[in-house]
């Protein structure tokens, strides 16, 4: 997800949103990607998240801890554009892994695949908008549907 950072071309603090990627990526790398599929509700996902992600933080010195919990803090209130951003780099790189299981596994996840309009930023949703298309086009030249 913060490599896709790079391919953004908006007036984006850069360096904020990629420590944003990788703090989001930390509390997910202890208790993994949780999706709407697993049925945690929020509340819970945001526990196990916040314990994670304080734990990790707890391993560094002061200042780095402090950075790590407050860019954790703006991600989950989505207080910026760079937030904003983020949170789509998320759906987005979601969407990116589903359409290349389907391809790899043959399967349709159709599922994954909620339309553009959940994507806040205009740059992430016309990446978006592209990849759909993509899938589109793959799907109608396949025995899947």
């Amino acid at each position: 997800m913060a490599m896709c950072a790079f391919a953004l071309k908006g007036t984006y603090d850069l360096e904020k949103v990629i420590k944003m990627c990788l703090v989001h990526d930390v509390g997910e790398s202890i208790v993994g990607d949780i999706t709407p599929a697993d049925n945690v509700a929020p509340e819970e996902k945001y526990r196990q998240e916040e314990q994670a992600v304080q734990h990790i933080a707890s391993l560094l010195p002061a200042w780095g801890k402090e950075q790590v919990l407050a860019l954790w803090k703006a991600y989950e209130e989505e207080d910026s554009v760079e937030a904003a951003v983020v949170r789509d780099l998320d759906k987005f790189d979601m969407v990116v892994q589903a359409f290349e299981y389907e391809q790899k596994q043959g399967k349709n996840l159709s599922g994954f695949f909620q339309g553009v309009d959940v994507f806040k930023t205009e740059e992430v949703r016309e990446w978006a908008q592209e990849l759909y298309q993509r899938r589109n086009t793959y799907f109608n030249n396949s025995s899947l549907s």
